[in-house]
């Protein structure tokens, strides 16, 4: 699976990637499918500015997008691209308010929609997207998206696009909080501490690696995990009240419990979340 790694605090605001963006694309005049923003936050003479490319496609691993468009005209390639075929696309926007990041940009003179296409067809000659290649840099970064993490993660920076929305082939990585450059925090209160905590993310990330790659013999604790996670996927909000207060009694811990919950509110989004609500109030009362 593809990747771009996007480390913020190399980022020197250049623009050169929009730029870039547009000159590979025939997008109308009116459509941007990124832009570069500055942040400053201090006083002087302690001023510090954070400079990112935002508004693009996520190229999400498990895309909304491909779902809600009633059309095909989304697909996710086996790369990891998500592209849109210009000639099914109706312009009905159901896309746009199925992605988490409202990415996709209506275009009132196509009537179609338009978004970040990794570079498609340049990637099927060979080459890296127009954007990495331009960066003067290096802050782009372009390969396979697990070798990117293990990168961003030796450096012990905050990370955002390992499990947001289930995972995404853009990362961000900064030394700062990613929130700060207008990344939207997809995580409901409860799992407040993923957006903002690099430990809690990557202890995340390993719980979740280890549960769903588990072998066929599984503890007996792992299956009631899991079984948490199954429950709340699928929307019986009963079954993970009961299976939460069997857990319990097991003496399966409540953080692990809070992190099986976490993956089917990463997994399913809001609708996991409703499911979850009176195992989240089980939880909080036996802290």
């Amino acid at each position: 699976m593809l990747g771009i790694l996007i480390n913020v605090d190399e980022c020197i605001g250049c623009h050169a990637c929009e730029v870039a963006c547009k000159n590979s694309h025939e997008f109308p005049k009116e459509i941007m499918v990124q832009r570069v923003v500055s942040v400053e936050e201090g006083k002087f003479p302690s001023v510090k500015t954070l400079h990112s490319p935002v508004e693009r496609c996520m190229h999400c691993l498990e895309p909304a997008c491909v779902s809600a468009c009633p059309f095909g005209a989304i697909t996710k390639t086996e790369r990891g691209p998500v592209i849109i075929d210009h000639e099914k696309c109706t312009g009905c926007q159901l896309c746009v308010k199925a992605c988490p990041w409202n990415i996709p940009k209506f275009s009132m003179e196509a009537k179609k929609v338009y978004k970040c296409d990794f570079c498609y067809s340049r990637l099927q000659e060979g080459l890296s997207p127009a954007c990495v290649e331009v960066c003067p840099v290096g802050a782009l970064k372009f390969g396979d998206r697990e070798e990117l993490l293990k990168e961003a993660k030796a450096e012990k920076k905050y990370i955002y696009g390992e499990v947001e929305a289930g995972g995404t082939s853009l990362i961000y990585a900064s030394n700062e909080p990613l929130t700060k450059i207008g990344l939207p925090k997809l995580f409901p209160e409860e799992l407040e501490i993923l957006a903002v905590n690099p430990d809690a993310q990557r202890a995340f990330a390993e719980f979740r690696t280890a549960v769903l790659k588990e072998s066929k013999t599984l503890p007996r604790k792992v299956k009631r995990l899991l079984t948490i996670v199954a429950y709340a996927v699928a929307g019986c909000e009963e079954c993970v009240e009961e299976c939460t207060r069997e857990a319990l009694s097991e003496g399966i811990k409540r953080n692990e419990i809070l992190d099986a919950l976490t993956i089917a509110c990463l997994v399913k989004g809001g609708s996991a979340l409703n499911t979850c609500k009176k195992a989240f109030k089980i939880l909080k009362e036996k802290v």
